[in-house]
């Protein structure tokens, strides 16, 4: 593959729980992800990782062991480019819709709707407040897992600084008192601000 000039490899790791990889009928295990990352590593291609959370059953465990992938990955191949964890959207033609559905959630019924049907505006029945607001909390977290390339100038710098403290909580498992949630959501904010000028 690198031989033939490919340079990066975008894959949908989706989740580095065995469970919920079994349930969605991923049909690749955990460490199959770590064999291949370190494979494209001594390849010299970039693997670039996606993650999700939030599936009907999933739990704190199963998503906690998603972000010791993320980080496991990162540590294991340096290059590899780690996306932050996503809610999980279930989209139509999918087995995931079809059970999500029969639990009682409504859905965009037009395209239109579905164009800002997204993981920052999905409302799934089956998670509680407080762990959706546990997701949202995972998300801004994992996005720190690697910055490498993401902003630049002072942002960077703060970004990497904030990084050892997202990997540090990650490994530690603390994430109930998180204050820094307040002024990464406010960056975010501005950052759009500025995007929309």
């Amino acid at each position: 593959m690198r031989r033939s000039g490919i340079q990066q490899l975008f894959i949908g790791a989706e989740s580095g729980s065995p469970q919920v990889l079994e349930h969605m009928l991923k049909d690749i295990k955990a460490e199959h992800m770590t064999t291949v990352n370190k494979k494209l590593m001594d390849a010299d291609i970039i693997p670039v990782y996606s993650f999700m959370a939030g599936l009907p059953g999933e739990t704190r465990e199963n998503v906690e062991q998603t972000l010791d992938m993320m980080v496991r990955l990162k540590e294991d191949n340096p290059q590899a480019k780690m996306y932050k964890v996503s809610l999980f959207v279930p989209f139509p033609g999918t087995e995931y819709f079809d059970r999500v559905k029969a639990m009682g959630n409504v859905f965009p019924d037009n395209l239109a709707d579905w164009a800002v049907y997204d993981y920052d505006h999905v409302n799934l029945s089956y998670l509680t407040d407080d762990f959706r607001a546990y997701l949202d909390k995972i998300a801004e977290l994992s996005a720190f897992i690697d910055v490498e390339g993401k902003t630049d100038g002072v942002l960077a710098i703060l970004a990497k600084a904030y990084s050892k403290v997202a990997v540090g909580r990650v490994k530690r498992r603390s994430f109930k008192l998180m204050p820094e949630m307040a002024i990464i959501k406010f960056a975010r904010s501005m950052q759009k601000v500025s995007v929309g000028k």
